[in-house]
């Protein structure tokens, strides 16, 4: 499977970003793997197999697709991200891993958001300080002309996805885990850096992204003492957000950006690329026309581009049908129900290491579907890597309580 992913690169283009950031998260993997398969037993419990099965279905429906898909190249492609979702399942990632990495993801966005802060106050000479570290110097050159910032993740939509990810990694620190006034104020003001950080992206969708998965976990996992620290720093960070955007006027991108999305001029390309999707689907509407061939369709018959439809769930229904796009909810719904068993299991828990892990894959997954509103985090391997990360995560929550089969190097326990 990594060798298979490897051959056909495994990126969304054929950038050599694109090309790195895919041999790295295959590497990753196959070494998580390895290593599952020597130091321990590799268990498969009936949250991992609801989580595999409808996964396995899917990459089998699309490995059909090879007879009549627009774009074979592509749906190898795009396949190889599913089996890498469907070797995740397997792997086992303990409670104490899955901390350490959020913990680094906490740590590393605050690093990344002082990059973007740096590229809107150095403009292009952050390019040339920093060029070393950019691995797609041309890209952040044009989002700096355009008053749009990524610092040293080089792409605006990973960059707002990762502050949104450093975000709830906070935030669900402060959740967690039993904090001294030292502590909260240093959470704070990382914060602050991410949202500002945020801000300065220009991606209008990740305010939703946000604001959606945190007003969930308010409502819904949150007592009493956590709604009144939650209400406290809403109010410190808006404060702070409003004075950003007095004496900070780069930060005002977002709410120019968020004006112009009412602009018919700003929606109509979108609408157009909606449309190609819609008359796709009508043309097979069963089984699809093969995954990743939205963009050969649109370039052919819609828009005369190769791009993305810029909502993943209206390209993944003209590239699998009806078939495969009721199997994508049925992974979606078992993916979220692990998750929130997680929770249920964290917010009874002792364990404050249970409730970090849960809330934090509660918000970003929740924060990854809704990207998926105007992005195509499934089309992506960064995103869809973290997205598979959460579902990881949540297994590691809920153990080996349940009934479930063993298999090791002694063979089959039951």
């Amino acid at each position: 499977m990594v060798l298979l992913a490897v051959l056909v690169l495994g990126g969304t283009d054929d950038t050599i970003i694109a090309k790195y950031q895919a041999y790295l998260f295959f590497i990753i993997t196959l070494y998580l793997f390895t290593k599952s398969l020597s130091s321990s037993n590799i268990v498969i419990n009936s949250n991992r197999i609801k989580s595999m099965l409808p996964v396995g279905l899917f990459i089998v429906l699309q490995l059909f697709s090879f007879f009549y898909t627009l774009s074979f190249t592509l749906t190898i492609r795009f396949i190889t991200f599913w089996l890498l979702f469907f070797a995740m399942l397997i792997i086992v990632i303990n409670r104490r891993f899955s901390h350490n990495l959020i913990s680094c993801i906490k740590w590393i966005s605050v690093v990344l958001a002082i990059s973007i802060i740096l590229s809107s106050i150095m403009k292009e000479d952050f390019v040339s300080v920093f060029s070393f570290w950019l691995l797609n110097k041309e890209r952040v050159i044009l989002d700096i002309y355009y008053g749009q910032y990524s610092g040293l993740v080089g792409d605006r939509a990973f960059a707002a996805i990762a502050m949104c990810t450093g975000l709830f990694a906070h935030i669900a620190d402060l959740f967690a885990n039993k904090q001294n006034a030292r502590s909260i104020l240093l959470r704070i003001g990382c914060m602050l850096l991410l949202i500002i950080a945020m801000m300065l992206t220009g991606k209008r969708i990740a305010l939703i992204m946000l604001l959606f998965p945190l007003l969930l976990t308010f409502m819904f996992f949150m007592n009493r003492k956590h709604r009144k620290r939650a209400i406290l720093i809403s109010v410190i960070v808006a404060v702070f957000v409003f004075l950003a955007t007095q004496y900070m006027p780069e930060s005002k991108i977002l709410i120019e950006r968020l004006m112009l999305s009412s602009d018919y001029s700003s929606v109509n390309g979108r609408l157009e690329l909606w449309n190609a999707a819609l008359n796709m689907f009508f043309e097979n509407p069963i089984l699809g026309q093969g995954l990743g061939s939205y963009n050969v369709y649109n370039y052919n018959q819609g828009t005369g581009q190769l791009q993305f439809a810029h909502n993943q769930y209206l390209q993944f229904l003209p590239e699998v049908g009806i078939v495969g796009s009721v199997v994508l909810v049925a992974i979606f719904i078992a993916s979220l129900r692990t998750t929130l068993l997680a929770l249920k299991e964290a917010k009874t828990s002792p364990d404050s290491q249970n409730k970090y892990i849960a809330v934090f894959s509660f918000m970003t997954q929740i924060s990854i579907f809704t990207y998926g509103l105007t992005g195509y985090p499934f089309y992506n391997l960064q995103q869809f890597y973290l997205y598979i990360l959460t579902i990881s995560f949540s297994i590691a929550v809920l153990g080996t309580n349940d009934s479930h089969t063993v298999i090791g190097r002694r063979g089959v326990l039951k």
